[in-house]
């Protein structure tokens, strides 16, 4: 007689031993009878499986479906994501984004306000290998101007903000880029 397969898929058996068979109680006394009845009993405990041997569930298991289900909630997301990145905003939008452009106070013939300090593009910390600092329209790093850009060495005229940004005209520079920093005060160096 085997027992069904564990998690662990071991077999436990009660070997050579059969269970034993009934007799008619007509045939033999209640002794035997008891001694019957207690002998199933023993095999009928033998048929369990030991605690070691029954499937647990671990916590590695319930981290592995954690992991899965935020697998399928990223996923779920990405699907999201690419459905509202295909619409078409039709050509004109789109042209109009490109078109975009940050306009600097002396550009746009604007007059600077008496907050308005010079601030100069300085490269010397931050050593990178670009022409300068790209302006943003808003105070987010990914927001840039791709066609505007503040030359290293060259000086801008803005507010700084309190945050981190100085603002020029309509956009914005960041003061920092790297943890490093990208304008000076002219008045400071």
């Amino acid at each position: 007689v085997t027992a069904p397969r564990s998690h662990y898929h071991h077999r436990w058996s009660l070997g050579a031993r059969q269970a034993p068979r009934l007799l008619p109680l007509a045939m033999v006394g209640r002794s035997a009878f008891l001694v019957l009845a207690g002998s199933l009993c023993a095999a009928a405990l033998e048929l369990h499986q030991p605690e070691y041997a029954r499937p647990h569930v671990h916590k590695w298991e319930s981290a592995k479906d954690k992991l899965i289900q935020t697998g399928r909630d990223i996923d779920k997301m990405m699907k999201e994501a690419k459905a509202a990145m295909s619409v078409d905003l039709g050509k004109d939008a789109t042209e109009k984004i490109l078109a975009r452009r940050c306009q600097t106070p002396e550009a746009a013939g604007v007059q600077l306000l008496a907050l308005d300090k010079e601030y100069k593009v300085d490269n010397r910390n931050l050593q990178a290998q670009t022409s300068g600092v790209g302006f943003r329209f808003t105070k987010r790093l990914h927001d840039r101007d791709l066609m505007t850009v503040a030359h290293w060495g060259t000086t801008v005229k803005g507010q700084d903000q309190g945050d981190g940004w100085l603002k020029v005209g309509d956009c914005y520079l960041p003061m920092q880029v790297q943890g490093t920093n990208v304008l000076r005060p002219a008045d400071q160096l």
